[in-house]
């Protein structure tokens, strides 16, 4: 058995305290635990009494330049026994086991060009038609609606319908149409080598519509498998720590989250480099493996900051959305898409049994051309008609109905990133490459035997999701959070 432990330094703010400026730093904890066999967390006694641990520890910070500056822990945020209410000695634990996502493939579609396509028809149809429904022409049509449709019409099957004396059975609406592979097959491709689709800059609406289809898995048959028989839950301790993962206030409360203040001295550099050392935790274990990855930081008049790279969306805790890589879309693309993309398959579809029936009729209405007295053709709304058929028998076949464009509703302001699917496959990358470096790194010194990465993390590293606030226009300085609660 065996314990990793990461502590990653977190730059939060700058305050002022009695008139003296004061930095604020967050180290968030990461544990990983490794059993040959299933075992309990009774086997981890270090972690088993976590807070016990940190309390009796003392910490400080190190600089780029070599700096150490001594810190407190600000131990009213940990609740010892909320602690061990939760994390009690028998919680499973099996070997920590790193899913590898490097090897995923993600499926993706460019919500920005479909938005764009549908903005576009929807306007010229407003423009074109303002009180009259479309024709079905504009559902087959390549340069209008058509061209978002997987199938298109086999016009060397229609075609047959122009010489009727020639048909000898009727044409099958199945045969009418033809599924558009090209695009798919050449996603497939794509995929299968990078593992995502890169976003093109210019739109494409067919292959546009191609990944929509592929992500929201439209045209495929359901996959019919057994049904698997419940289990009662058990959550295993690295399920439990995934979980809360995402509550801050939680992971305060367990120690997993450390709040520090340090002041803020001459002598620390407005930029560089630090990380926490926890110089004396008592770990029981002595085999521990403890993790102090270096984090740039950056320091401003009234800002502590996790430095930024120069390539990156973010600039000092905010994301940067003025710029090419992101659009605001107002309306519920999704939905729009989807009930557009089903109204041309289905008109589609009506097309082509439209011209099954046509041939049907044309097949079941020949008679001996004795019966007839001019030789002449005869129009059966607009296709030309061999003689050797009875006009008494012909019945109206009605074209598809004039259909109008589903409604597009809102679902608020959306803003979305260009190519994210690019950006999350790098990101994958980069943490893989990251979980290597933190842990095979040599010892800082034989006393503390804490291991110091030679990678720098960055904002980019390490911000996990992000927060919306917003400020009012009669006083733009005072900002409210729309996550908060």
């Amino acid at each position: 058995m065996s314990q990793e432990i990461i502590f990653t330094t977190l730059p939060n703010q700058q305050i002022i305290v009695d008139g003296k400026p004061w930095l604020q730093l967050s180290v968030f904890v990461s544990i990983r635990l490794t059993s040959a066999k299933d075992t309990s967390l009774n086997s981890f006694d270090d972690i088993l009494r976590w807070p016990e641990k940190i309390f009796n520890s003392k910490y400080q910070f190190r600089m780029q330049s070599g700096l150490l500056t001594d810190a407190e822990l600000i131990k009213q945020k940990v609740d010892n026994v909320l602690f061990k209410n939760v994390f009690h000695k028998d919680i499973r634990v099996k070997g920590f086991l790193q899913e590898d996502l490097s090897v995923k493939r993600i499926n993706s579609f460019p919500l920005t060009h479909i938005h764009d396509f549908l903005v576009k028809n929807y306007l010229q149809t407003a423009i074109e038609s303002p009180k009259e429904k479309l024709s079905a022409e504009k559902f087959i049509d390549d340069d209008r609606f058509g061209i978002i449709s997987q199938f298109r019409l086999n016009e060397s099957e229609i075609s047959k319908l122009d010489n009727p004396a020639e048909l000898r059975t009727p044409l099958k609406a199945q045969d009418l149409k033809v599924r558009k592979t090209d695009s798919a097959q050449n996603h497939q491709t794509i995929l299968r080598a990078n593992y995502f689709i890169p976003f093109a800059k210019k739109a494409d609406p067919h292959s546009d519509f191609t990944q929509f289809n592929t992500f929201h898995k439209l045209g495929k048959e359901p996959k019919r498998i057994a049904l698997p028989k419940l289990k009662k839950p058990e959550f295993e301790f690295h399920d439990i720590m995934a979980a809360i993962n995402n509550y801050p206030q939680l992971m305060r409360k367990f120690g997993f989250v450390l709040d520090f203040q340090i002041p803020y001295i001459q002598p620390i550099p407005s930029s560089g480099t630090i990380h926490v050392i926890p110089v004396s935790l008592g770990l029981s274990d002595a085999t521990t493996i403890v993790s102090t990855p270096p984090v740039a930081y950056e320091i401003t008049k009234t800002g502590f900051y996790i430095a930024d790279k120069a390539d990156t969306i973010f600039k000092r805790g905010f994301v940067k959305i003025n710029t090419d890589e992101f659009s605001v879309v107002q309306i519920d693309a999704d939905g729009a898409a989807l009930k557009t993309s089903n109204l041309t398959e289905n008109k589609v579809q009506q097309v082509a049994k439209y011209f099954e029936d046509k041939s049907k009729l044309l097949v079941n209405s020949k008679i001996n051309l004795t019966n007839i007295q001019s030789k002449s053709q005869i129009l059966i709304e607009g296709l030309p008609v061999s003689p050797a058929f009875s006009t008494d028998k012909i019945e109206f076949i009605p074209p598809p109905e004039d259909e109008g464009l589903p409604s597009i509703r809102t679902a608020g302001i959306a803003i979305t990133k260009n190519g994210m699917a690019e950006h999350i496959f790098s990101r994958i990358i980069s943490s893989v490459n990251l979980q290597t470096n933190l842990l095979s790194a040599a010892p800082l010194n034989s006393e503390f035997k804490i291991r110091i990465p030679a990678n720098i993390l960055y904002s980019n590293d390490l911000v996990q999701g992000y927060r919306m606030d917003i400020a009012y226009e009669n006083d733009p300085d005072k900002w409210y959070s729309l996550h908060q609660r």
